[in-house]
C-alpha cells in the first residue's frame, strides 16, 4: 500500500554525498532514457546488472507518482536524467506540492525513509484508495 493517494506526489530529500550509488547503479540510470523500455528489457537475463534493483524499484514510483527530489550531492543538471523533478531548495518541494494539491494537502514526511515500515488504520488506509 502506498503511503499516498493516487495522482499524488512525493518529495524526496537526500544528502547524496557520495553521489548517485554505486558504480554499476550509477551507469544503468544515466544510459536508462525509457523506464518502460528498462523494465521491458531486464527480463532477459542478458541485460543483468548488479544493483538493477533500484532502478526497478524507481520505475515502479514513477509510473504512479510525480517524483520531486531534492539533494546537494547531486549536480542539478544531473538530476534532470534521473527520472525526477529537481527542485532548488527543500522548501520548493513543499511548495509545488501544495501548488499542485492544494494548501489543504496532506503532507507525510518518514525521516529515514528506507529504514521505516509505515503503518496506517483502516480508516486512514481507505481514504488512500482509489476512487
Amino acid at each position: 500500500m502506498w503511503l499516498r493517494k493516487v495522482g499524488g506526489s512525493i518529495v524526496l530529500y537526500a544528502e547524496c554525498s557520495q553521489g548517485i550509488g554505486s558504480g554499476p547503479f550509477t551507469d544503468l540510470i544515466l544510459k536508462t532514457k525509457d523506464l518502460k523500455q528498462f523494465v521491458h528489457d531486464i527480463y532477459d537475463f542478458r541485460n543483468f546488472v548488479i544493483d538493477q534493483w533500484q532502478l526497478e524499484e524507481l520505475a515502479k514510483v514513477a509510473r504512479k507518482a510525480e517524483i520531486y527530489f531534492y539533494a546537494e550531492g547531486i549536480p542539478k543538471d544531473q538530476q534532470t536524467d534521473l527520472f525526477v523533478a529537481p527542485l532548488d531548495t527543500p522548501q520548493s518541494g513543499i511548495e509545488r506540492v501544495l501548488e499542485k494539491h492544494g494548501l489543504d494537502a496532506r503532507i507525510i514526511a518518514i525521516p529515514d525513509g528506507p529504514y521505516v515500515l509505515a503503518k496506517l488504520e483502516p480508516e486512514e488506509l481507505n481514504k488512500l484508495k482509489e476512487p
